[in-house]
C-alpha cells in the first residue's frame, strides 16, 4: 500500500507521498477530497463549496488545475468535471445537484488528463501529459483523440476568435485548435531557448 501515491499534508503543503514519507510532488487533484490544511472532505456540499469558492481561480499547482464546472444551457444543471490520473485516464462528470457521477475512459493511452475547456456545443476538451487533445461528448458518451501535439499540453483556453490555444511543455510551443474542423495548427515556440 505504501507504494501507491497518496495525498497528504507534508511540511504544510498538500503533497503526493510514497513509501510513507517521501514527497514525489506537490498539489492535489480535486478528486483527492483533502483540505490544504489536511483532513478529508467528507460530504458533497463541502466538496462543492471548496471547488467553487476556494479552488477555482487559485494557483493551478496547489489548487485544482484538473477540474472545472459548466452549466448545461439546455437543462440549467451544473456539472463539475475532474480529470483523474489513472491508466487509462478518466474524466469524471459530477452532477452538482444530485451527486451522481459518470466516468469517461480516455482513449489512446492518455494517462494524465491535465486541463479542461468546453466547446460551444458542450463538448469537453481535455489536455493530457501525453500530448493528446481529447474530446468528450457528454450527451452521447463518445470519447476520441481529436489532435496530437507530441508534448505535454499544459494549458488550454478559448481565444476571442473562437479557437482554442494550447500551451505545451517542454518546448513551450503554442498550438491553435479549431473545434469546428478539428484542425490543429502549430504556431511555433513562445521562446527560442526556454524549456
Amino acid at each position: 500500500k505504501d507504494r501507491v501515491p497518496q495525498v497528504k499534508v507534508h511540511e504544510g503543503i498538500r503533497s503526493w507521498i510514497i513509501d510513507g514519507d517521501k514527497s514525489i510532488g506537490t498539489g492535489a487533484h480535486p478528486n483527492s477530497a483533502i483540505y490544504k490544511e489536511g483532513g478529508k472532505i467528507r460530504d458533497l456540499d463541502t466538496f462543492l463549496k471548496v471547488q467553487f469558492e476556494e479552488v477555482q481561480g487559485t494557483d493551478p499547482v496547489t489548487g485544482a488545475a484538473h477540474s472545472t464546472w459548466r452549466r448545461d444551457p439546455a437543462t440549467g444543471r451544473d456539472y463539475i468535471y475532474c480529470g483523474i490520473f489513472t491508466t487509462p485516464g478518466l474524466l469524471v462528470q459530477l452532477d452538482a445537484q444530485t451527486g451522481e457521477c459518470r466516468q469517461f475512459r480516455l482513449p489512446g493511452g492518455a494517462t494524465a488528463p491535465w486541463n479542461i475547456a468546453f466547446t460551444m456545443e458542450g463538448h469537453v476538451l481535455v489536455t493530457s501529459c501525453d500530448g493528446q487533445l481529447l474530446r468528450v461528448d457528454p450527451t452521447s458518451g463518445r470519447v476520441w483523440t481529436t489532435a496530437q501535439t507530441g508534448q505535454w499540453v499544459w494549458d488550454i483556453t478559448r481565444g476571442a476568435d473562437g479557437k482554442f490555444y494550447l500551451a505545451t511543455s517542454s518546448e513551450t510551443r503554442l498550438f491553435r485548435y479549431d473545434a469546428t474542423t478539428e484542425k490543429l495548427e502549430d504556431l511555433g515556440r513562445t521562446h527560442p531557448t526556454l524549456k
